[in-house]
């Protein structure tokens, strides 16, 4: 089977993942624009008390929400030992393939 080109490789745009100063404000404020609670977790190996994925059934996106002490490092793989930690507001992006 032939490889699409990667422009052809993605078909929607899934979810993005932001880390919230005020976890519970930030999950509400989304609440009122339509968002619903769809499923909540922690990560302990990346600090994460409480995350949490907001649905919205109206324009079909889901938006991820970490608490502040969110260890994710955003430069779009792992870590290696050796470098630097970047870390951003905006945790990752998603797309459908």
């Amino acid at each position: 089977m032939k490889a699409l080109p990667l422009q052809d490789n993605i078909i929607g745009f899934h979810h993005i993942s932001i880390k919230a100063n005020n976890f519970e404000e930030t999950i509400n404020f989304y609440k009122e624009f339509g968002f619903i609670p769809i499923h909540s977790w922690s990560l302990p190996e990346f600090n994460l008390e409480k995350t949490c994925m907001l649905f919205n059934p109206k324009i079909n996106f889901y938006l991820e929400i970490c608490d502040r002490n969110a260890d994710m490092p955003t430069q779009g793989r792992k870590r290696e030992e050796h470098d630097e930690y970047i870390e951003n507001a905006l945790l990752h992006i998603c797309f459908y393939s």
